[in-house]
């Protein structure tokens, strides 16, 4: 018995339904940072986030790892930083924008934050190296999003965009370049940096992490485009 043509195209129509809802799936995961995003060919760090966390894409060298949640150290967020599967840092993040680097135990370096009107600066301090440092940063491209990663963003559809700072040395020479791209309302985030060369990875994913907490603390407080509501605490 051969199915007749009207069965034949019923048939066809859910094969197409079925596609769009697999490709519909394949991108909400994309979207949530679960698959590998492209990367800036010239960025020599790169880290995508995922829903515990942070991957890292690429390091020095060419090793990828991971910045896991490990929990509370004290009364802040723990993350372990593992890259080629050995575990070479923890971080703690006590405030936005802020992380202490641990190694072996011991306070390994820092991100210490600033802000200016709002927008943040990150200072990057490595232990027994050149702490690097950021200005504000500023969209690379003209899109819906504001000009400059800022708390003064109203709505979350503010901070879709790419932000990119030059990183300067203590001699206030650019040493290459630290910037975010953010996809809202799916919320998936790309991190790419040109660190100087032997630059550590540990301190490379806290400065990732610095900028993701602060991106965390200012949707908590803007217009969730995605769920029609403003965070409930004040600024």
């Amino acid at each position: 018995m051969h199915p007749t043509p009207g069965a034949i195209n019923r048939w066809a129509r859910v094969a197409r339904r079925c596609a769009t809802l697999v490709g519909a799936v394949l991108t909400g995961c994309s979207a949530m940072g679960l698959a590998p995003p492209d990367i800036d060919p010239q960025a020599t760090f790169a880290a995508y986030r995922t829903h515990d966390g942070l991957a890292i894409a690429r390091a020095e060298g060419g090793a990828t790892g991971t910045i896991d949640a490990a929990g509370w150290s004290g009364f802040a967020p723990a993350y372990h930083v593992e890259l080629g599967g050995q575990r070479i840092a923890e971080l703690r993040v006590p405030s936005p924008g802020q992380v202490e680097i641990r190694a072996m135990g011991a306070v390994a370096g820092e991100v210490q934050p600033s802000w200016d009107d709002g927008a943040i600066r990150l200072a990057i301090r490595p232990a027994g190296g050149d702490a690097l440092r950021t200005r504000s940063f500023r969209a690379v491209e003209t899109t819906s999003g504001l000009s400059l990663l800022t708390r003064n963003a109203q709505s979350s559809l503010d901070l879709r965009g790419t932000y990119r700072s030059d990183l300067r040395d203590a001699g206030d020479r650019i040493v290459g370049w630290l910037q975010v791209r953010v996809w809202e309302p799916s919320g998936r985030r790309v991190y790419e940096a040109v660190f100087p060369q032997g630059f550590p990875v540990a301190d490379a994913a806290a400065a990732a992490l610095a900028l993701d907490s602060e991106l965390d603390w200012i949707k908590r407080y803007v217009f969730d485009a995605t769920r029609g509501s403003i965070g409930t605490r004040g600024r």
